[in-house]
């Protein structure tokens, strides 16, 4: 017999840390099914309890974006930005830290979208100016070179956190071929 919607929401989703109302949705169509129909009134009133905690919180913005802010404890993704060419070295800012906060950056993903004829893997780092890997060292993206590729650069060692209003930076040195996009996904803890 499935899990009542209440009992699902109320296992995986606490109100004194509410998440991402879109995370309980994902969970109800998962274990709900329309041919065995479960009290959605009671998912319907614990996601409005969801909602009513999240719009009470003040919000940050991050790339344009507005986001509640998170518990100091949750990893969430920080920012995403799209089409980087690792082709072209240098310098993309990709994260400013809330003003009065300090963030733990846990790790930088990159994801190919667009890969041709790659001959030379490049690299990439994170630091706090152009040309600096204090944050996350500076990492061969080995075999980085097909649409559908994953690489998620880590921190080593002792976190250097991004203070108030600092800016992380990717500092990437080129690849070489023809094109080499990717998504780059921006995971930490804003505390």
């Amino acid at each position: 017999m499935p899990l009542s919607a209440c009992e699902v929401l109320s296992e995986r989703f606490d109100a004194a840390a509410p998440t991402n109302i879109l995370s309980a949705c994902e969970v109800l169509s998962e274990q709900f099914d329309t041919t065995a129909p479960t009290n959605i009134l009671s998912a319907c009133e614990v996601l409005s309890e969801q909602l009513n905690s999240l719009v009470s919180q003040p919000l940050r913005s991050v790339t344009g974006r507005s986001y509640p802010q998170q518990d100091r404890t949750i990893v969430s993704r920080l920012s995403r930005l799209e089409n980087v060419s690792f082709l072209n070295p240098g310098p993309v800012d990709l994260y400013t830290s809330p003003t009065g906060k300090t963030t733990l950056i846990t790790e930088i993903v990159l994801e190919c979208t667009t890969g041709t004829a790659v001959i030379v893997d490049g690299s990439a780092g994170a630091g706090l100016t152009p040309g600096s890997f204090n944050v996350i060292s500076n990492t061969t993206l080995t075999n980085f070179r097909l649409a559908g590729d994953v690489f998620a650069l880590v921190p080593n060692g002792k976190s250097v956190q991004v203070g108030s209003a600092q800016t992380l930076v990717l500092n990437r040195v080129a690849s070489s071929g023809t094109a080499l996009l990717a998504t780059v996904d921006v995971y930490g803890i804003v505390v």
